[in-house]
């Protein structure tokens, strides 16, 4: 009898282990559920994103997304067609999906391949689903058949990556019409792809961060959404969501933000999908809405972009149908709206038909509303970018935050400069300015956008600077975004998907008080402020107003800075300089500089860049370290 218990405790521990394991990685994962068609640019073409498609001889396919018929999600593809003519005519969509890293099918690995077909009214005609390598080689055949499936069909597959450059792999459906009499109709639904790898989880660090990400335009993506999934908590899009869709599928608490010219229209050969009024549909069905100034004259305010009267009713309503037509063809609630301009169109133009702040902010009020409703099934938020611009109380655009027709902000160029020369640190009064904003509204989502200098004697105290300085502040609704100066990064003059490293992952825990300032004085401006968090601290010393470069020195030097010295009272490891300190040790910290303390203990024990120092610590056994 004990025997019999013994193994029946053990098959439970066996399976709570199968249970707790992490689930293998679809790497098809949203984009195989045929529920979406926002590409190309936010109006469709009906077929599914995702997918490149083609014909080859007569046209005679009819591509569908059929929200109706489906095995799951809320939709699949459809393909209708019917034909009497010799020779064959072929109907193509090619899923392509590329491979970067080790966490995704290695060369000689054998992956599974699974999707669900349908017909219906099947006569004289064959379908056909091959793998490929990423560029187009080594094909397969999976499957191919002219048998009507009246009923939805599983299939499922296997095939060995080649080795190939880039790495990675397509699975292309095609559908034949084939000589003489032939018609049909056939669904694709529910493709998934499988390997080895399993989800390692999302990284859990102190700071939310949040990154725009597009595999094609933004070379540092480098097509891996697993590592994006694994590190951002908010991600931005400037055109389509497919490629936020696996990421939501693996990290359900990610929010999602969609990126808006809100007061611009391009004049360009496409109409991209951060347009929400299309320039040349606007220019040959309503010239008058575009805005004028007081010489009647259009306005172009930036390169190719002209400015829209949003004060017209039905502009307003134009560009706000707009957005929400985009959600809906992407099946997709974006959490935020993310729109530019509001507050340049709000203080910066001298327009005939608003001719004072006052009359501009009451139309951009009208506008905002009108967003409101047509997004308020979809939970759709506002966030409001007003640059550089201070959003403290006294500026007229804060009117927005304070109504409740925008939850939220983007800042730029906060704590360091982002698009600004000198690539330097920020004057204290901009710091404090900023700062004082993001306190003031700190109910309010707030986005913090600061850059770096590429530099390698100064970048990682700069960026150093910006992360500590942030923590000042960082909360469950606030987000950095912390990446190379605009106009010094690789590739310059570009916005990047950025990759924060192991300085971001700093195990401090939790907040556990707010920001203080130590040190005031008639002096100077400004103090040495201090965060307490649940395994450290964070100290930023940002004063000085005027900055003097030094001939050979990589740093400036700020001449009515401060500089302050504070006294450890434990055994701390400090991120910049990588050491431990024990109690007593005075830490002196020079204008623009900062310190970010974790107490040696448990936090530390897998935080890799600790680990020489820890290392060291314990051999010299002059302060022994707390037992696992």
């Amino acid at each position: 009898m004990k025997r019999f218990w013994g193994l029946f405790g053990l098959c439970l521990m066996l399976s709570w282990a199968v249970a707790q394991e992490a689930p293998l990685i679809n790497y098809a994962a949203g984009i195989g559920e045929c529920e979406h068609d926002e590409d190309p640019e936010g109006r469709g073409d009906n077929v599914v994103d995702g997918f490149s498609y083609g014909t080859v001889g007569d046209s005679v396919f009819v591509p569908v997304k059929d929200t109706n018929e489906y095995i799951s999600g809320q939709g699949s593809q459809r393909i209708e067609f019917s034909r009497d003519n010799t020779g064959t005519a072929t109907f193509y969509m090619t899923l392509s999906l590329r491979f970067p890293t080790e966490m995704y099918p290695q060369p000689g690995e054998t992956v599974r391949i699974s999707f669900w077909l349908k017909t219906a009214n099947w006569q004289n005609a064959r379908y056909r689903v091959f793998a490929r390598d990423f560029n187009g080689g080594n094909s397969a055949t999976l499957l191919s058949s002219t048998t009507p499936l009246p009923d939805w069909t599983r299939f499922e597959y296997t095939y060995t990556l080649p080795a190939v450059d880039p790495n990675g792999m397509q699975v292309r459906f095609q559908v034949e019409a084939l000589s003489g009499v032939s018609q049909g109709t056939i669904w694709i639904d529910n493709i998934e792809i499988y390997g080895s790898k399993r989800w390692p989880g999302k990284v859990q660090r102190t700071p939310k961060l949040v990154t725009y990400y597009h595999p094609t335009t933004m070379p540092l993506a480098n097509s891996d959404w697993i590592f994006y999934a694994m590190n951002f908590d908010l991600v931005g899009t400037f055109n389509s969501t497919v490629y936020l869709r696996p990421m939501k599928i693996y990290n359900p608490d990610l929010k999602t933000m969609a990126y808006y010219m809100a007061v611009g229209s391009v004049d360009s050969n496409t109409w991209p999908a951060r347009d929400p009024f299309g320039y040349d549909y606007c220019n040959t069905n309503h010239p008058e809405w575009f805005a004028l100034n007081v010489f009647g004259e259009r306005i172009r305010f930036a390169g190719n972009i002209y400015l829209m009267d949003i004060g017209i009713p039905e502009c307003a309503e134009w560009a706000a149908s707009n957005m929400r037509t985009r959600a809906l063809r992407a099946n997709w609630a974006f959490n935020y709206f993310k729109l530019d301009g509001i507050v340049t169109f709000t203080q910066s133009f001298n327009l005939m038909r608003y001719p004072t702040r006052a009359s501009r902010t009451a139309a951009a009020q009208k506008y905002l509303m009108k967003i409101l409703q047509y997004t308020q099934d979809f939970g759709t938020e506002i966030i409001l970018n007003p640059g550089s611009n201070s959003i403290s109380r006294d500026r007229l655009h804060t009117l927005y935050l304070r109504q409740g027709l925008a939850s939220g902000f983007l800042l730029e160029g906060v704590f360091t400069p982002l698009f600004s020369f000198p690539v330097d640190y920020a004057p204290y009064s901009s710091w404090i300015s900023h700062m004082n904003s993001l306190a003031e509204y700190s109910d309010k989502v707030r986005i913090v956008f600061s850059g770096y200098t590429i530099n390698p004697e100064r970048q990682r105290r700069m960026k150093i600077y910006a992360l500590a300085s942030f923590l000042l502040i960082s909360a469950d609704n606030t987000y950095l975004y912390l990446d190379k100066h605009y106009y010094e990064g690789d590739p310059p003059y570009a916005q990047r998907a950025w990759r924060p490293d192991e300085d971001f992952n700093v195990p401090l825990g939790q907040p556990t008080g707010p920001f203080q300032v130590f040190f005031q004085s008639a002096d100077y401006r400004g103090g040495l402020y201090y965060r307490p968090f649940e395994n450290g601290f964070v100290l930023v010393n940002p004063t000085g107003n005027t900055r003097i470069p030094v001939p050979g020195r990589a740093e400036s030097y700020w001449k009515d800075g401060a500089t302050f010295t504070w006294t450890l009272n434990d055994t701390y490891w400090e991120l910049y300089t990588q050491q431990t300190y024990p109690a007593g040790t005075r830490i002196k910290l020079y204008p623009k500089e900062a310190r970010i303390f974790v107490r040696v203990g448990q936090a530390l024990r897998n935080y890799p860049p600790a680990q020489k120092a820890l290392k060291a610590l314990e051999d010299s056994q002059v302060i022994p370290l707390p037992k696992k």
